[in-house]
């Protein structure tokens, strides 16, 4: 049975926005039969990659920091983050005093010890998940070490079974539609992340993306900004994918139709966070009618 559903998206209490007509929905085979969209604007974690990756890239650190360090220790952006480094540890080790001193150029006999005390202080950074400040910046030296893996495919990311068929399908005939991925980090680190998946190089079918800046990505006007840059006059013709209800609402505050995405390993939410919201388990559920079939 094909019926319409109406979703309303969450509403500030300032503004009262219209409802979306969202999709028709096949009861029977779980299908979700809709009007293609022009654009889709998708999540990497929880959507295209499972989180239990995450153990994987920390792994890698674990075994790949040192020699990383050691052998790029010169480079600019390795030299600079030392700096940087060894500054902000003089200045946290006066409420952490057990924090791993780092060896100075002055104070070392080799550049192994250096390394090794810069890897430590890391490691103590890391174990301090109370306090967010300690960790911050991290990820600047991390993302180098998993760009290499990346790079030389000593790190896959491993892609849900169903993204690279439907991803193919979309982008060409008669769908031709344009994904485009929303996550933090910069764009290239987002390709270069996606590129080296498990199962081929998934860039192939994207248009491009947006940088999230991490908590910024639940700021509505966040959403606002990207309908502006993507020139979609009706908000609602961008299907946005999320594993998140908090940037779920934020998206659909901007009049984006917005599917909550349920994986395996993503976050359990109560079902008041979800009721505003049509869920999916699996990309497989979507039947889109291709525009020039519905006489658009």
């Amino acid at each position: 049975m094909i019926m319409d559903q109406e979703i309303t998206p969450i509403t500030d209490s300032e503004n009262k926005s219209k409802p979306i007509n969202v999709l028709a929905i096949d009861q029977t085979l779980r299908k979700y039969r809709m009007k293609q969209p022009f654009k889709i604007l998708t999540d990497i974690w929880g959507v295209l990659i499972p989180y239990q990756f995450r153990t994987e890239l920390y792994r890698y650190i674990d075994e790949h920091l040192y020699d990383y360090i050691l052998v790029n220790y010169h480079k600019p952006e390795v030299y600079s983050f030392i700096v940087d480094l060894v500054r902000r540890t003089m200045e946290d080790r006066t409420k952490y005093p057990q924090m791993p001193m780092i060896g100075l150029d002055d104070c070392c006999d080799d550049q192994q010890t250096k390394v090794r005390t810069i890897c430590e202080n890391l490691q103590y950074r890391r174990m301090q998940t109370a306090d967010s400040l300690l960790n911050d910046g991290i990820d600047t030296i991390y993302n180098q070490v998993w760009s290499e893996g990346y790079r030389t495919k000593q790190l896959r990311p491993p892609l849900f079974s169903d993204v690279m068929r439907n991803f193919a399908k979309w982008h060409t005939d008669p769908y031709y539609i344009k994904i485009y991925t929303f996550a933090s980090g910069p764009i290239d680190s987002q390709r270069l992340f996606l590129s080296a998946s498990t199962e081929g190089d998934v860039t192939q079918y994207l248009i491009s993306g947006f940088d999230a800046h991490s908590y910024y990505k639940y700021d509505w006007t966040k959403f606002q900004a990207v309908i502006a840059s993507l020139g979609e006059r009706i908000p609602a013709n961008l299907f946005y994918f999320t594993d998140s209800p908090t940037k779920g609402r934020s998206a659909a505050r901007a009049g984006i139709t917005t599917f909550i995405i349920k994986r395996e390993g993503n976050r359990k939410y109560r079902p008041k966070d979800l009721e505003l919201f049509t869920t999916i388990d699996s990309l497989d559920q979507f039947d889109f009618v291709p525009l020039d079939h519905c006489g658009c």
